[in-house]
């Protein structure tokens, strides 16, 4: 994977309204990724990228962050919004549980996300 295929930076506004909705929402995680088809296949990110790579996908704009529509919800899976995080002891571990903290008391939060990433 290059540094063209991994989004480096992401804004969201998140609402106590939009972070609370999923519990009368429906709204369900499919955990099924996809490449964007809207970006040029040579910038494109592939599910390839990620096989026995021995990274996860990790979200940029959190999943959890979008129970409020399914749409938002599903687009949270595009590959687009991925990059590639250390699983175990990091994006399954402490990162999971730095977000489960952040969106427990605000009103409103502002929140970004950036990833450092190196060619190696």
């Amino acid at each position: 994977m290059s540094v063209s295929t991994c989004l480096l930076q992401v804004g969201e506004h998140l609402t106590r309204g939009q972070l609370s909705a999923g519990s009368q929402s429906g709204v369900k995680r499919r955990d099924e990724f996809h490449e964007e088809p809207s970006e040029p296949p040579i910038f494109r990110a592939r599910l390839s990228d990620y096989r026995g790579s021995g990274y996860d996908r990790g979200h940029m704009a959190a999943a959890a962050d979008m129970k409020h529509s399914q749409h938002a919800m599903d687009s949270t899976f595009f590959l687009s919004n991925m990059c590639p995080q250390v699983g175990d002891g990091f994006n399954r571990d402490y990162w999971a549980r730095f977000e489960q903290f952040a969106v427990r008391f605000p009103r409103s939060i502002h929140v970004q996300r950036r990833s450092r990433v190196r060619e190696t």
